[in-house]
Protein backbone atom coordinates (compact mmCIF):
# COMPACT_ATOMS: atom_id res chain seq x y z
CA UNK A 1 0.00 0.00 0.00
CA UNK A 2 1.12 3.74 -0.99
CA UNK A 3 -0.55 6.97 -0.23
CA UNK A 4 0.68 10.32 -0.65
CA UNK A 5 -0.72 12.42 1.96
CA UNK A 6 -0.32 16.28 1.93
CA UNK A 7 1.93 18.14 4.47
CA UNK A 8 1.94 18.98 7.09
CA UNK A 9 0.89 15.18 8.48
CA UNK A 10 1.04 13.85 11.91
CA UNK A 11 0.58 10.68 13.31
CA UNK A 12 0.62 10.56 17.07
CA UNK A 13 -2.05 10.44 19.72
CA UNK A 14 -4.72 13.12 20.68
CA UNK A 15 -2.69 15.98 22.60
CA UNK A 16 -3.26 19.46 21.48
CA UNK A 17 -3.34 20.95 18.27
CA UNK A 18 -1.39 24.23 17.44
CA UNK A 19 -2.78 25.72 13.85
CA UNK A 20 0.41 26.66 11.84
CA UNK A 21 -0.09 30.02 9.81
CA UNK A 22 2.28 31.81 7.40
CA UNK A 23 6.09 31.14 7.22
CA UNK A 24 5.50 28.55 9.95
CA UNK A 25 4.10 30.47 12.69
CA UNK A 26 2.27 28.21 15.49
CA UNK A 27 -0.64 29.18 17.42
CA UNK A 28 -2.15 28.48 20.07
CA UNK A 29 -2.39 25.09 21.64
CA UNK A 30 -5.47 23.62 21.82
CA UNK A 31 -6.30 20.17 23.68
CA UNK A 32 -7.44 18.18 20.99
CA UNK A 33 -9.95 16.00 22.76
CA UNK A 34 -11.66 18.95 23.35
CA UNK A 35 -12.21 20.30 20.46
CA UNK A 36 -12.99 17.01 18.82
CA UNK A 37 -15.94 17.34 21.45
CA UNK A 38 -17.10 20.63 20.05
CA UNK A 39 -16.04 21.86 23.88
CA UNK A 40 -13.92 24.94 22.75
CA UNK A 41 -13.81 26.48 19.23
CA UNK A 42 -11.46 25.88 16.23
CA UNK A 43 -8.28 27.87 17.20
CA UNK A 44 -7.68 31.03 15.56
CA UNK A 45 -4.73 30.85 12.97
CA UNK A 46 -1.91 32.96 13.45
CA UNK A 47 -1.22 36.01 11.19
CA UNK A 48 1.46 37.91 12.46
CA UNK A 49 4.70 36.82 14.57
CA UNK A 50 2.88 38.44 17.63
CA UNK A 51 0.29 35.80 17.57
CA UNK A 52 2.80 32.77 17.50
CA UNK A 53 3.84 30.52 20.68
CA UNK A 54 7.58 30.97 21.44
CA UNK A 55 8.81 28.15 22.92
CA UNK A 56 11.08 28.62 25.64
CA UNK A 57 11.40 25.50 28.35
CA UNK A 58 13.59 25.64 31.67
CA UNK A 59 14.45 24.04 34.25
CA UNK A 60 11.32 24.51 36.00
CA UNK A 61 9.52 22.65 33.14
CA UNK A 62 11.00 19.58 33.83
CA UNK A 63 10.21 19.93 37.40
CA UNK A 64 6.53 20.59 36.62
CA UNK A 65 6.28 17.50 33.63
CA UNK A 66 7.64 15.43 36.56
CA UNK A 67 4.97 16.88 39.19
CA UNK A 68 2.42 16.62 36.43
CA UNK A 69 2.70 12.99 36.26
CA UNK A 70 1.47 12.21 40.31
CA UNK A 71 -2.27 12.13 40.31
CA UNK A 72 -4.32 14.81 41.15
CA UNK A 73 -1.65 17.54 40.43
CA UNK A 74 -3.18 18.58 36.86
CA UNK A 75 -6.51 19.27 38.59
CA UNK A 76 -4.62 21.45 41.37
CA UNK A 77 -2.48 23.33 38.40
CA UNK A 78 -5.40 24.11 37.22
CA UNK A 79 -7.39 25.47 40.21
CA UNK A 80 -4.44 27.09 40.54
CA UNK A 81 -4.30 29.00 36.66
CA UNK A 82 -7.76 29.46 37.26
CA UNK A 83 -7.13 31.89 39.70
CA UNK A 84 -5.05 33.77 37.33
CA UNK A 85 -7.57 33.80 34.59
CA UNK A 86 -5.51 31.35 32.92
CA UNK A 87 -7.61 28.59 31.35
CA UNK A 88 -6.83 24.72 31.65
CA UNK A 89 -6.42 24.51 27.97
CA UNK A 90 -3.31 26.50 28.48
CA UNK A 91 -1.15 24.26 30.44
CA UNK A 92 0.66 23.08 27.92
CA UNK A 93 1.46 27.13 26.53
CA UNK A 94 2.29 27.68 30.79
CA UNK A 95 4.67 24.81 30.60
CA UNK A 96 6.44 24.98 27.31
CA UNK A 97 6.34 28.68 26.39
CA UNK A 98 8.68 31.17 26.77
CA UNK A 99 6.00 34.03 28.27
CA UNK A 100 5.03 31.99 31.14
CA UNK A 101 9.03 31.44 32.51
CA UNK A 102 7.94 33.79 35.34
CA UNK A 103 4.87 31.51 35.76
CA UNK A 104 6.75 28.75 36.03
CA UNK A 105 9.01 29.97 38.91
CA UNK A 106 5.66 30.50 40.94
CA UNK A 107 4.35 27.19 40.12
CA UNK A 108 7.22 25.79 41.65
CA UNK A 109 7.68 27.62 44.44
CA UNK A 110 3.54 27.67 45.58
CA UNK A 111 3.77 23.92 45.36
CA UNK A 112 7.25 23.39 46.32
CA UNK A 113 8.45 21.75 43.43
CA UNK A 114 11.70 20.13 43.58
CA UNK A 115 14.39 21.93 45.00
CA UNK A 116 15.07 25.86 43.91
CA UNK A 117 12.86 27.42 41.14
CA UNK A 118 15.92 28.75 39.40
Amino acid sequence: MSETFARPLVIGYIAFDRPIGANGILGRAVPTLQRMEGRIAEPAIPTKEEDATVFGIDENTDRINQWLRIEGTRDMLAKFLEQKKIGRDLIPNVILGAEYADLRKEIVKNFAIGANCG
